[in-house]
């Protein structure tokens, strides 16, 4: 009994492998390798013994719906072009990575979820659409070569990391229906405007971080920009805000470099740029932060810049020297830390500087 059992079982497995190498039933590509899931759907695993260079996903294998494309599926292949239908619910992570001829996709998206990296580093790809019943996860499109952006109607987010990297990205317009732009979405990117409807309530961290970025305009409805969504962007010029000042609810960090500095743009509030004057001043020390309070003479808006600590910015007494036989210093008087060493220079039995006497 035992012998039949094992030889039934044989069979199966004999006749599952087989499934992997017969040619599709269902229309598209021939000879992809295909692996049966368990509730009995199949996925694209690999590129198998396919020589297409526009690949054709089937929507049916052997009478069951393809429902996925693997991780890696085809990463590093030379195809040019892929057509996926809306049986398929997940393209797996790093599913096209690579894939340097790849210059045209056709998503019939249907609840489809796009992997990690799923079309990172596809250079020769230059339009995409990003869809609205679809799921992404991070770094989708990173590094590749897209230079236009179509986002559908009913889009609500640019997904995290989406176009990070993608360099050959220029100007891009998100969709009126658009409320976050998602961390990373833009970093490193090409991208060197770009219009923000009066949707959008969220920026990202790092969203155009180190991006060719040279001016954006911040809609009053955007409440939340996160740390250095601006950072290291060396062609920002300009950075227009359409509140009077900014708000609270922005990050401490929103227009600062990594580095702590704040970025190099100027910042125009209401349109216009600030008659500025300094209402408040307290120099950075050895052992705090400093601040600087700044008010407009035109709109009244007031806004703070704050100093960090330097571990040399030490503070004396004016003329409070302290000296030896051979030299002289200044003591802080915040760390009791010794400071401006110089030897003395005496002049008629009087050091010039300490005013010390032989």
């Amino acid at each position: 009994m035992r012998k039949i059992l094992l030889s039934i079982l044989l069979s199966l497995c004999l006749v599952t492998f087989a499934f992997s190498l017969t040619a599709c039933s269902g229309g598209g590509s021939q000879n992809l390798e295909m692996e049966l899931n368990r509730d009995m759907t199949f996925s694209v695993k690999s590129i198998g013994l396919c020589g297409d260079k526009n690949v054709v996903i089937p929507s049916t294998f052997n009478g069951a719906p393809v429902v996925a494309i693997q991780d890696g599926a085809f990463s590093g292949y030379g195809i040019e072009s892929v057509t996926i239908p809306n049986s398929v619910k997940k393209i797996g992570d790093n599913a096209f990575l690579g894939c340097d001829k790849l210059q045209k996709i056709d998503v019939q998206v249907k609840n489809t979820h796009f992997g990690y990296r799923a079309f990172a580093n596809c250079t020769a790809l230059k339009e995409v659409k990003v869809y609205a019943n679809a799921t992404y996860d991070v770094d989708v499109f990173a590094g590749s070569g897209v230079e236009k952006v179509v986002f559908e109607s009913g889009v609500t987010s640019v997904p995290a990391g989406i176009f990070a990297n993608a360099r050959e990205i220029k100007e891009v317009e998100i969709g009126a229906e658009v409320t976050s732009i998602e961390d990373y979405a833009f970093m490193g990117s090409g991208i060197e405007s770009i219009t923000i409807p009066e949707t959008v309530t969220n920026i990202g961290q790092n969203a155009f971080q180190n991006s060719k970025l040279k001016s954006i305009v911040i809609p009053t409805s955007v409440t939340v920009v996160n740390n250095h969504a601006f950072a290291d962007c060396a062609e920002l010029e300009f950075i227009t805000i359409g509140a009077s000042s900014t708000p609270l609810t922005w990050s401490s960090t929103w227009n600062k470099e990594v580095t702590g500095e704040d970025v190099s743009a100027q910042i125009l509030y209401n349109g216009h740029v600030h008659d500025t004057e300094v209402v408040f001043e307290k120099k950075a020390s050895c052992i705090g932060n400093g601040l600087i309070k700044y008010k407009c003479k035109t709109c009244s808006a007031q806004w703070e810049k704050v100093l960090l600590k330097d571990k040399d910015a030490h503070v004396s007494n004016e003329g409070d020297w302290r000296s030896d036989d051979s030299e002289h210093w200044l003591q802080c008087i915040f760390c009791t830390g010794r400071y401006s060493y110089g030897a003395h220079e005496f002049e008629g039995g009087t050091c010039k500087t300490c005013g010390k006497n032989k």
